[in-house]
């Protein structure tokens, strides 16, 4: 497993020198085995069900739907679980002029304490993060399974644009069609409603049985 983890290391250690030949090969190598490690832990949170063709690229199907860790640093505020990205930067705001129309929602950050929004907390903010992570954000495109069998609709992200691309990589089975993937999840829900369906008939049918068993003995009893 180890051996395995290095050699994908190398392989995108080797990718990176060779786009910036500037940088020694050791720091590419141990910026790569930083990311590799990084992966191995978003590989433990989500599993990637399925990938679907979404206009030039791909969407994720996922197991489960991220939960972000919130903290407040700088005039922003912005949560992640090591993989996607969600961020708020702090703005101006009057009766007329409010983010979100004004909408109000708290956030909660990884110390417990609680930011009441109200218009003042803008969505934005990620040239910001890209700084604290040393990394690129990049917008991507995901929902779990079981949010597009009640819409089959999609969700924006924003994400580790190096680490998202590294995850997708781990993932070798089919990439689908949008409209058929749609088609799939469906057909499979219908073949479980009618299984559960054919079994309950088959409880009733054996129930039937039975009692017309018991029935045919008790005339059987008064004939004889």
């Amino acid at each position: 497993m180890e051996n395995n983890l290095k050699s994908i290391a190398l392989k995108i250690a080797h990718k990176k020198f060779k786009s910036n030949p500037d940088i020694e090969f050791s720091v590419h190598l141990k910026q790569s085995w930083d990311i590799v490690n990084k992966i191995e832990i978003i590989k433990r949170k989500y599993k990637i069900l399925a990938l679907v063709k979404f206009n030039d690229g791909v969407a994720l199907v996922l197991d489960k739907k991220p939960e972000l860790i919130y903290k407040l640093i700088g005039g922003i505020i912005f949560g992640t679980d090591g993989l996607f990205y969600d961020c708020y930067e702090y703005g101006s705001c009057d009766k007329n002029w409010k983010a979100f129309g004004g909408r109000k929602f708290d956030i909660k950050l990884e110390n417990g304490e609680i930011i009441n929004c109200y218009g003042q907390w803008w969505h934005g903010g990620f040239n910001k993060v890209e700084k604290l992570i040393g990394r690129k954000i990049g917008h991507a495109t995901a929902k779990t399974i079981n949010g597009l069998k009640e819409c089959y609709v999609f969700s924006g992200y924003e994400v580790d644009f190096l680490l998202f691309n590294e995850f997708i990589k781990t993932y070798s089975g089919i990439v689908y069609p949008y409209r058929e993937y749609e088609k799939i999840i469906k057909f499979d829900d219908m073949r479980r409603k009618l299984s559960n369906e054919i079994y309950k008939l088959e409880q009733a049918k054996k129930s039937l049985i039975k009692e017309v068993k018991e029935k045919s003995l008790i005339i059987k009893n008064e004939l004889i």
